[in-house]
């Protein structure tokens, strides 16, 4: 019966590692394509394109974590993740979480200010008022996992139950709790205030511009960017809810995987799903092949044609 068990645990592991380095590797590439895209069709603007490529590295970093460490650990050597330097495995994925988390923070703040402040926007978030944030978004991030060096905070994979859960000590429980949970409840609750105070402001906008076919597309423009950061917001609190509460009332261990880790993962991926989904210049991204790269070389040159730069919003 013991043989029987130990068998059916270790197919059990085997399955889970597969399935979390599956989904990393796929929250990979496509934050990956989404950090190519922002940087090639130039429509995200400078500031909201350094902070939205912020953001997606954030992911690709959680996304690399489970499929290049967790998943073959839990393969190879299940036992590595009890140890010291096997937990460092849950402190670099707090440390991606909230690096993604507070750019999603900053983003929110750029939208605010290029509605509230059109013809200051450019002076509040030019370039090195833009890469100081960033900046400070993850040295913010790496400072508050420097507590989980402590053997008693730290953030394991437990192999019965395949999720990370943290040591039973008062200083993981105050970590978990405070700097984790309750962190990010708070931050995903600015988000939504500040994007739904912008949307007033947009709707008042509006009344002043609807007769204007600029205005409209503008709108347009404002609110799918509103609606792009309520679908993030919503995923990621969906996410918290069914990690920290949901899971504790699930006996299947299948189900438990899936609203932990798998949910976990899943996260990073819609993150970036979702910015493809609401900017279709990233979904008619082709690659640029050899033949259109040796026309656009030879081709001729009136004296009366000028280079146009592209449009480049402000949000």
């Amino acid at each position: 019966m013991s043989t029987d068990l130990a068998a059916e645990n270790d197919t059990d592991r085997f399955i889970g590692a597969v399935i979390l380095m599956i989904g990393g590797f796929a929250g990979l590439c496509v934050n990956i394509f989404v950090i190519y895209g922002v940087k090639r069709v130039k429509t995200f603007g400078e500031s909201f394109g350094k902070i939205c490529i912020s953001q997606c590295a954030a992911n690709c970093g959680n996304a690399a974590v489970f499929a290049l460490l967790v998943a073959p650990i839990t393969i190879i050597n299940p036992s590595f993740h009890s140890t010291y330097w096997g937990a460092r495995c849950g402190q670099l994925l707090i440390m991606f979480w909230n690096a993604d988390l507070f750019s999603h923070v900053v983003t929110t703040m750029n939208r605010f200010c290029s509605i509230f402040f059109p013809f200051k926007y450019s002076n509040i978030f030019d370039q090195k008022t833009t890469r100081t944030l960033i900046g400070i978004v993850w040295t913010i991030a790496v400072c508050q996992v420097l507590p989980y060096f402590h053997d008693d905070c730290t953030l394991q994979f437990d192999m019965p139950t395949l999720m990370f859960q943290f040591k039973p000590t008062q200083c993981a429980l105050y970590v978990g709790l405070y700097f984790d949970l309750y962190l990010s409840l708070s931050f995903i609750g600015l988000i939504t205030v500040v994007d739904l105070i912008t949307l007033w402001k947009i709707r008042r906008i509006s009344k002043c511009v609807e007769d204007m076919t600029e205005g409209r597309k503008r709108r347009k423009r404002e609110i799918k960017f509103f609606f792009q950061a309520l679908s993030q917001a919503t995923i990621v609190i969906t996410e918290l809810t069914f990690y920290f509460y949901i899971s504790n009332y699930i006996t299947n261990k299948w189900l438990k995987f899936a609203s932990t880790s798998f949910a976990w993962i899943l996260l990073q991926m819609s993150d970036g799903l979702i910015v493809i989904l609401y900017n279709k210049e990233l979904r008619s991204i082709r690659p640029k092949t050899h033949s259109s790269a040796m026309s656009s070389t030879h081709k001729p040159h009136s004296q009366h044609e000028h280079r146009t730069p592209n449009a480049v919003t402000s949000f």
